[in-house]
């Protein structure tokens, strides 16, 4: 991606958060295009997160890592411990293609890489040159909100949001389903991107999944910014 600062010389953990919203509108129509192409949401949301990468970078070849459960057997549902792993998702978007082609091609890598979730993400990028960031540099996570309650005696007991002022990647966008709409966050590398850059990248995300949720069959590369 475009950076508005080059990047340090070692690496750096430095991070800031943005906060953003994709409404109930364009929430609902996200459901519809998943329901009529026989996809997920989390599909929508990677292919339409794709493009935008796309035309952010004017690359054709995009790379964007994700979180996954690591449960794939059933003897580890009432295991205690953290299995989770990540998954390169790799997809070329060469220009010309329908937000509806885009769809099926993300649908085929998701697919695909799903079929791999065992394999280690530690283990490929030690087989890799040493960089900053093998394999990918943007993280996508979709999540849902389960309701968070602790009961205890004479206590109440709240849970709030703490930023922690790091960043593990260039950036990751984290969305959390709230039932009728999406709450969004950036967490971006500060030392990289300033704010109005990330608030500026929020609002061409918003405005590109609500167009194409609406015309599938637009041509991505042309879609007004």
């Amino acid at each position: 991606l475009p950076m508005d600062h080059p990047r340090p010389a070692g690496v750096s953990l430095r991070g800031d958060d943005l906060d953003f919203r994709i409404d109930s509108a364009t929430y609902r129509r996200v459901g519809e295009i998943a329901a009529r192409s026989d996809v997920s949401v989390f599909m929508v949301i990677h292919a339409a997160l794709a493009v935008l990468l796309s035309r952010e970078s004017g690359a054709n070849d995009i790379t964007i890592g994700t979180p996954v459960a690591g449960r794939s057997e059933r003897a580890l549902d009432d295991v205690v411990g953290m299995f989770v792993n990540t998954v390169v998702l790799r997809t070329a978007l060469e220009g010309g293609l329908t937000f509806g082609e885009v769809l099926t091609r993300v649908r085929d890598v998701d697919v695909a890489a799903l079929q791999h979730t065992e394999v280690p993400y530690d283990v490929l990028v030690e087989s890799l040159a040493d960089n900053q960031a093998p394999l990918f540099q943007v993280m996508l996570v979709m999540q849902g909100a389960a309701p968070t309650e602790v009961t205890l005696p004479e206590l109440e007991v709240t849970v709030d949001e703490l930023s922690t002022g790091a960043a593990k990647f260039d950036l990751q966008v984290i969305l959390t389903d709230r039932g009728d709409h999406l709450d969004g966050q950036l967490n971006y590398a500060s030392q990289l991107f300033d704010s109005d850059t990330m608030s500026g990248l929020a609002d061409r995300f918003t405005m590109l999944l609500d167009a194409v949720a609406a015309y599938p069959e637009s041509v991505v590369g042309d879609v007004d910014l």
